[in-house]
């Protein structure tokens, strides 16, 4: 995996893509639509954040959000890696 450098800025834009595990196509059902516009509600009420733009397609979902100007980049997710078992 490559060795990224996340930028944080108040106020700036990012886009990112996530993928579903193995490629599964399910965010285009309806379940995974519901699922997804909840997961996001409750996100944006604890971070405080605008989505700019979603492309979703069934295996992943491609998204630009803003974070608000007065960022606290403390309270930002750390970036995890799961395992299924």
């Amino acid at each position: 995996m490559s060795n990224y450098r996340r930028v944080i800025t108040s106020g700036g834009t990012f886009f990112f893509t996530q993928v579903t595990y193995q490629r599964i196509p399910w965010l285009c059902s309806d379940i995974g639509r519901e699922n997804l516009r909840n997961a996001i509600r409750r996100v944006q009420q604890l971070y405080s954040f605008s989505l700019d733009a979603i492309a979703l397609l069934a295996e992943h979902i491609d998204c630009l959000m803003t974070h608000p100007t007065c960022l606290d980049v403390e309270r930002l997710p750390k970036p995890s890696i799961r395992t299924l078992e």
